[in-house]
C-alpha cells in the first residue's frame, strides 16, 4: 500500500479526501475502470439505485443514475466477463422485510453507451438474506463473499463466503468467515487486489463504523478463513463512519459522513 498504516490497539483516524462531488449522498463505493476511463458506482441514498461517477480532467463528475427509486438496491461490486462489465449488487425489488428477502442478482452494463441489461438473480448458495457481494478469484476459484443478515441458526449480520466455477455461480458450500471478532455487526467484506489484504466494516454503517483487516486462508478443500490483524483498527478523521472499504491504485477508499450526507472518500498519502 501506498499509504502509511498505522498499528494500534485502539481505533486510529486516518485523513481522507473527498472524491465524490457535493450534492450527492452515496455509499459502498466500487471503484473500476473501462476503455481507459475510471469509474465509481455507489448506492445512491438520496433518491434509491445506483449513481455512477467518472473520473474527468482530476475530478470526479455525476456520469448518470441506475434503477431510480430503487430503494433496496445497495452495494455494488463491477467485475469484467468476456470483455463485458457485469455489475452485482443486492437487490429485494421492493419486498419486504428486507432482511430476508435481500438476494444477490447482476446485470451487464456500459458506462459508455450509459445502457444495462435486465437483472438476474444469482444462485449463492443460501436462501436467507444475503447483501454486499464481493467477487474475487484465488487460484482457478471464484469466491463470493456476502453478508448473511437472517441466518437459520440464529447468526446476524456475519460475512460469510461461497465458491463457483464462474462468477454466474452456481455458488455452494457458504460457509461463516472464522477468526474475525464478533461485534454485532460485520459486513462489506472487500478482497484487495493490490495489498492482498481483505477488508470489513463492524458497527452500524450509519452512525458509529469503522474498518477492520486480515490476511485469507485456505484449507485442503479450497475453504477460506479470515485471520484477523487485531492491530488494526481504522477510523476518518471528521467522519463519525468510516465503513464499506473500497480500493483503487493502492490507495484505500471509503465511505464517510459529514452535515450533508454521505460520500466517498480516499486515504491520503
Amino acid at each position: 500500500m501506498k499509504q502509511p498504516i498505522i498499528k494500534s490497539t485502539l481505533p486510529v483516524a486516518y485523513k481522507f479526501t473527498r472524491l465524490t462531488p457535493t450534492g450527492y449522498s452515496v455509499k459502498d463505493s466500487c471503484s473500476f475502470a473501462w476503455l481507459g476511463v475510471d469509474y465509481m458506482i455507489c448506492t445512491d441514498i438520496a433518491v434509491g439505485g445506483l449513481s455512477v461517477f467518472k473520473f474527468v480532467n482530476g475530478e470526479w463528475l455525476f456520469h448518470q443514475r441506475l434503477f431510480s427509486g430503487w430503494s433496496r438496491m445497495w452495494a455494488p461490486c463491477v467485475i469484467e466477463v468476456d470483455n463485458v462489465l457485469w455489475v452485482f449488487c443486492n437487490d429485494t425489488g421492493g419486498a419486504e422485510p428486507f432482511w430476508q428477502t435481500q438476494r444477490i442478482k447482476r446485470f451487464s452494463y456500459d458506462p459508455v453507451k450509459k445502457t444495462c441489461g435486465g437483472v438476474i438473480p444469482v444462485d449463492v448458495g443460501a436462501d436467507q438474506g444475503v447483501i454486499d457481494p464481493e467477487i474475487f478469484t484465488v487460484g482457478n476459484t471464484v469466491y463470493m463473499a456476502v453478508t448473511v443478515m437472517d441466518w437459520k441458526n440464529g447468526e446476524w449480520w456475519d460475512i460469510w463466503c461461497s465458491k463457483a466455477s464462474h462468477p454466474f455461480g452456481p455458488y455452494t458450500g457458504i460457509r461463516n468467515f472464522s477468526g474475525v471478532e464478533e461485534h454485532g455487526q460485520e459486513e462489506a467484506f472487500q478482497f484487495n487486489k493490490y495489498d492482498g489484504f481483505c477488508y470489513w466494516s463492524i458497527g452500524d454503517s450509519s452512525v458509529n463504523a469503522e474498518i477492520r483487516r486480515g490476511s485469507l486462508l485456505a484449507d485442503a478443500s479450497g475453504n477460506l478463513n479470515i485471520s484477523e490483524d487485531f492491530y488494526f483498527k481504522m477510523k476518518a478523521e471528521g467522519s463519525p463512519i468510516c465503513t464499506h472499504p473500497d480500493s483503487w491504485n493502492g490507495r484505500l477508499r471509503a465511505t464517510l459522513k459529514d452535515s450533508n450526507g454521505f460520500y466517498i472518500g480516499e486515504i491520503e498519502v
